[in-house]
């Protein structure tokens, strides 16, 4: 599962998101749109995305980010799905409105 793998709480994976990222997109391209294989994946990172980032906005209003990192409290997920979404944008799988629509 990419999302067990890639998308840790307590640290940045910035090593293993573009492996994983890059054999995502091979396996699309091999077995092509009918397994739907892509369209899946973005769906869940996107959808994990928005319910990870009111959690994190409630809980940096209540705590002093200097504050979290010191105590590693730091919760990291949303930055690794945002990772992946830009190694699968990198690998041509995401289409940049949906970049620009979740920064907006």
């Amino acid at each position: 599962n990419t999302r067990n793998a890639c998308v840790a709480r307590s640290y940045l994976m910035t090593g293993l998101t573009p492996i994983y990222a890059a054999s995502l997109v091979g396996v699309h391209i091999e077995k092509g749109d009918s397994a739907q294989l892509a369209q899946h994946l973005i769906e869940m990172t996107v959808a994990d995305l928005f319910k990870t980032l009111p959690q994190e906005r409630a809980t940096s209003a209540e705590l002093d980010r200097i504050e979290r990192e010191r105590e590693g409290a730091f919760d990291k997920e949303a930055c690794n799905l945002v990772l992946l979404l830009c190694y699968l944008y990198n690998f041509d799988l995401a289409h940049c409105s949906l970049i620009y629509d979740i920064i907006r």
